[in-house]
């Protein structure tokens, strides 16, 4: 079987376009971590200790301080990342958990915002706030709890 120009190209063209399609989904991958309003009175937390509080009808810190919660939008690549390393569920496992506490009387999910500017906003309302965004968006408005 003889290589010609055009095959060089063609597989050259092919490269190029996958190499392109993993630098793109290495752009949308986030680094998730999980922030506080600076005023909660724990500087850090476990990665268990975060599930049991979002995953709680209740969500209290280690002493049985009350804390809330808030959560991103379904689409957002934060929330698929902060649900895979730190609720080890996937969006569709968390959606049906919800769901069950729902029906089951148990709970309700907390509420979601839209994105990491909207979580630091709604943080900056709740001095017991507990939240998660990409690393990036770390600023002095919040203190980071959890780098999972």
């Amino acid at each position: 079987m003889a290589v010609t120009g055009i095959n060089i190209c063609r597989a050259g063209r092919i490269i190029i376009l996958s190499l392109g399609l993993l630098g793109s989904a290495a752009a949308v991958s986030a680094d998730v971590v999980v922030i506080a309003n600076p005023s909660l009175a724990v500087d850090t937390l476990t990665a268990e200790q975060i599930k049991e509080i979002f995953t709680a009808a209740a969500p209290r810190l280690p002493d049985g301080t009350p804390c809330k919660v808030i959560d991103q939008a379904e689409q957002r690549p934060a929330r698929t990342e902060f649900y895979q390393k730190v609720l080890h569920k996937t969006p569709e496992q968390a959606k049906a958990y919800w769901a069950k506490q729902i029906f089951t009387g148990n709970g309700v999910p907390p509420p979601v915002v839209m994105d990491d500017a909207a979580v630091k906003k709604w943080l900056s309302r709740f001095p017991d706030g507990i939240g998660y965004i990409d690393e990036t968006a770390v600023d002095g408005s919040v203190k980071v709890l959890l780098r999972p």
